[in-house]
């Protein structure tokens, strides 16, 4: 599915899957629209989530015909082992998880690279609660580059084979530090910035063993001390 020239798309209960295995899929793409999520499967697709060039993606429990407590899950799944990004944000656009769970399972490659269960760049920005789950990928966990941004209250990244949080180029990660913990565990590296990067909220990012992170690129709170 894509959306371009500033449609409005709203996608539930649906199952996209590529048993094609071949060529590039991706499951729902947009351009400079935005599309809200919920209740779906996608499987199998090189991008699960693909927000470029202004598009937003939202997953979102929009409907209220549903009785309450129910569980809206959008979930991307790669059992064929064809992905790369479970969720990808570029080019100034914005992905958040809000109201609907967002599960993202095996994404990305062994070699890693930049592939894994979210890629934030080109000044893009990702938000993630409690409702986020990457588990196992087979890249990193999120990979934000690019002079970018990933806020994450709450959300849960274990069993990368690469990175769990990494921050590369001017790039900026955020875990809020007064709410939810945010577990990050059993990652190949936990924690990873280089020195041009920054991670805040530390204190608030929980069972991280292993980190790569240099102290004054690593902040406990939200900002260094301030008069």
């Amino acid at each position: 599915m894509f959306a371009v020239d500033g449609s409005n798309v709203h996608v539930e209960d649906c199952l996209l899957e590529d048993s094609s295995g071949t060529g590039w899929h991706e499951g729902i793409s947009t351009e400079n629209s935005p599309v809200y999520v919920r209740r779906t499967t996608i499987r199998n697709m090189q991008v699960g989530l693909n927000a470029s060039f202004g598009g937003s993606i939202g997953l979102v429990d929009f409907n209220t015909y549903y009785p309450a407590g129910g569980v809206s899950d959008v979930v991307i799944e790669n059992p064929a082992g064809l992905n790369y990004y479970g969720v990808q944000v570029d080019s100034g656009s914005k992905v958040f998880v809000s109201s609907a769970r967002l599960r993202i399972l095996n994404a990305g490659q062994p070699w890693g690279g930049d592939t894994g269960g979210v890629k934030v760049s080109a000044s893009s920005s990702f938000w993630g609660t409690a409702s986020l789950i990457i588990s196992g990928s087979h890249g990193h966990g999120i990979y934000v580059t690019g002079n970018s941004h990933a806020y994450l209250d709450g959300s849960s990244i274990t069993g990368s084979q690469h990175g769990g949080l990494v921050a590369v180029n001017l790039s900026t990660i955020s875990t809020n530090t007064w709410d939810v913990p945010t577990p990050v565990s059993g990652n190949a590296v936990d924690v990873f910035c280089d020195s041009r990067s920054l991670i805040t909220g530390a204190t608030n990012i929980v069972n991280a063993s292993t980190i790569q992170c240099a102290s004054a690129n690593l902040l406990p709170g939200d900002t260094p001390p301030i008069p």
